[in-house]
């Protein structure tokens, strides 16, 4: 689910919550680079300084479930998606080849 806002939902119905950071030097050019409009662009950078995303997870769901994980480098991402998978196969998920 990519959102510049979480939705209100059960809290029960979630096992985790992974809230993705980025700095806006990072977070700019690489909306710009999506081909999104400025005002998108505007709001989604405005979102990333007031932690609106962090904040409304925050609100919603149990704090001991949701991981706010930095994503400025491709290094980011990898290890993003490598502890996410751990913890899938953790919980006998299926756990995807990286």
């Amino acid at each position: 689910m990519q959102r510049a806002t979480t939705e209100r939902r059960a809290t029960g119905r979630f096992d985790l919550v992974v809230v993705l950071r980025c700095e806006n030097d990072k977070l700019f050019p690489r909306l710009e680079a999506r081909g999104y409009s400025s005002k998108k662009i505007e709001e989604n950078v405005d979102a990333e300084i007031m932690c609106v995303v962090a904040e409304e997870a925050r609100e919603s769901y149990r704090e001991d479930i949701i991981w706010e994980l930095q994503s400025n480098t491709l290094e980011d991402m990898e290890r993003n998606v490598a502890r996410i998978a751990t913890q899938l196969g953790q919980w006998g998920g299926v756990t995807p080849k990286l």
